[in-house]
């Protein structure tokens, strides 16, 4: 009953009494907030002792596992209402903070009592208690403190040797961010993979083994993918001819669709996958090749498929209309904001990528002719839309 009654004293410490929306922690005297600490670490304690117990007899009944499983939940549950509290902006007193830092912490050593002895697994979703993340955080710093100088020398573009060690920057900088056992699990993979990798004997540059470990990992970074795009369309504008371009960009497709992909992992899991994004960008590029040079794909190169365009609209939708568009263009060569295309080159480009409400699809002759002649009713609404974009910037 004692582990009872202290789940029961914690839940109300968390949920009622020290809840920024119910009370105003602020306002906490420091004897009263060395009295919860003190009550804090003596349930903590008989807690402790009930696991400590549990762990013991590792033949308790089904009642028992339901009981330790409900704790565990209960725990979770408790680290991360604790950890929200902590982050709260409504709390600014130094005090309340240590009360809420000391009680993250000590949930925390409880989980990870339960997960150590194999009691409870771990939801790789869960944010990591504080203590275990600095722990952490001191191990994964040393790991890639050894590791930088041989990615140095064995990684000649700086840029992607940047990118590699800023994804471990917020980790390992004691940033106050939640991680999950997710990103953990995540960047201790790729740090033994980059270890292991780099070591290898005989290989003094390994530029293209990263990125290749780096599209197997789902390291779905915009950055990254920006960077790797960037990779082959200098190597495009470095190959002549249209024709070579294309056959270029069609090559480099096909090496990019044969790197393998680890499946279930990515280091940003609110991001795209890495090879999707990756993906569009080839499907656009051989689609606006295909167009500008009528090439005929030969037989044996890959083709685009079917559902990398399915989820983007290559044309940008703007809520004007196309006479609208026109005085737009006419203001733009007028002040000179334009300055390196004609008038025809200009209205050709944009036709091929924006559309009305009315209109999917542009003449770039028609354009051009309502550039020339602007009629006063689309200069006026022209007029108002660029006074209500003055009046939004000035908000900036």
């Amino acid at each position: 009953m004692e582990e009872t009654n202290a789940l029961k004293w914690l839940e109300d410490l968390i949920e009622i009494r020290i809840n920024p929306a119910k009370t105003n922690v602020n306002q906490l005297s420091e004897h009263q907030i060395k009295t919860m600490l003190q009550t804090f670490e003596l349930k903590k304690h008989i807690l402790q002792n009930h696991l400590r117990s549990l762990a013991r007899h590792p033949t308790h009944s089904a009642r028992q596992r339901v009981k330790q499983s409900r704790i565990d939940q209960t725990l979770r549950a408790l680290n991360k209402a604790a950890y929200e509290h902590y982050q709260s902006p409504a709390i600014v007193s130094d005090p309340a903070k240590t009360l809420f830092l000391a009680i993250t912490e000590g949930i925390g050593e409880l989980i990870i009592f339960l997960d150590l002895n194999g009691k409870s697994p771990v939801d790789i979703d869960q944010i990591i208690p504080i203590q275990y993340l600095e722990e952490c955080r001191a191990l994964l710093s040393a790991r890639i403190s050894g590791i930088q100088p041989v990615l140095m020398a064995t990684v000649s573009d700086s840029g992607l040797l940047a990118l590699i060690l800023d994804s471990f920057h917020d980790l390992t900088l004691n940033r106050p961010l939640p991680y999950t056992f997710r990103d953990l699990h995540y960047r201790k993979a790729l740090v033994n993979s980059l270890d292991t990798l780099i070591r290898q004997p005989g290989q003094p540059r390994l530029d293209q083994q990263v990125i290749a470990l780096l599209v197997y990992y789902n390291f779905n970074k915009k950055t990254f993918a920006s960077y790797y795009t960037a990779l082959i369309a200098n190597n495009m504008q470095a190959a002549g001819s249209e024709s070579a371009r294309f056959e270029l960009l069609l090559f480099e497709y096909k090496n990019f669709k044969q790197l393998p992909k680890k499946t279930g992992i990515r280091l940003t899991p609110t991001s795209p996958d890495l090879k999707k994004m990756i993906g569009r960008w080839f499907s656009h590029e051989i689609s606006y090749l295909k167009n500008k040079t009528r090439w005929i794909i030969p037989a044996g190169h890959p083709t685009i498929p079917a559902d990398d365009n399915s989820s983007i609209d290559p044309k940008i939708k703007l809520d004007m209309s196309v006479d609208q568009i026109a005085v737009l263009i006419r203001v733009l060569l007028d002040c000179g904001v334009v300055r390196n295309v004609s008038t025809s080159e200009l209205c050709r480009q944009i036709s091929r990528w924006i559309k009305t409400e009315k209109a999917e699809h542009i003449s770039a002759d028609s354009l051009r002719r309502k550039v020339s002649s602007p009629e006063d009713r689309d200069k006026q609404q022209v007029l108002a839309i660029l006074e209500k974009l003055c009046a939004s910037l000035k908000q900036f």
